[in-house]
């Protein structure tokens, strides 16, 4: 196992044990996002006691420094989503659809995909060169090894917390 792969095992165990209260994630000076009622938050994972984590990852892309995905016409827009699906073919990417936050209108595009690990669900937004993404899965069992299928329910909550997604001005 790789050491993110422990550091992100050791973090779900340790949420385990956390209170169930919603919490906000805060990226100083990039975003927040606040995880449903009974998910907690901690560095850059997201934990509901009941099974549900969802990584928080973030990278710089220099050649698309002047690109927002909010404010891409329909055809960048589309570019954008082609080339995500592009990336997960090898892991059965599909299309899901877009989930735009409340309060700021940031669209995430979201895909259904399975890896070695199992099924999962992957939302991403660019702006100014940042894609932020957001990987939702839940573990099989204890072992920390394999993913089960998301519960409609679980699908649902994951697309709430997008919602809250608010960019730090």
């Amino acid at each position: 196992m790789k050491k993110g792969g422990i550091c992100a095992v050791a973090l779900c165990l340790a949420l385990a044990l956390s209170p169930a209260l919603a919490e906000t994630y805060v990226q100083p000076g990039v975003f927040s996002i606040t995880g449903p009622d009974g998910w907690s938050v901690a560095d850059s994972l997201l934990m509901n006691e009941s099974a549900p984590c969802v990584s928080i990852e973030m990278g710089y892309y220099p050649e698309q420094a002047d690109f927002n995905l909010f404010s891409a016409d329909a055809d960048a827009f589309q570019d954008y989503a082609n080339r995500l699906l592009v990336r997960y073919a090898d892991r059965s990417g599909q299309y899901l659809g877009v989930v735009y936050s409340t309060d700021s209108s940031i669209p995430f595009i979201l895909i259904g995909a399975s890896d070695a690990s199992g099924p999962f669900l992957y939302a991403e937004t660019m702006a100014r060169g940042w894609a932020i993404g957001l990987r939702c899965y839940a573990y099989q069992d204890a072992t920390f090894t394999t993913y089960r299928a998301l519960t409609d329910t679980e699908k649902a909550q994951f697309e709430q917390m997008l919602l809250t997604f608010t960019p730090i001005r």
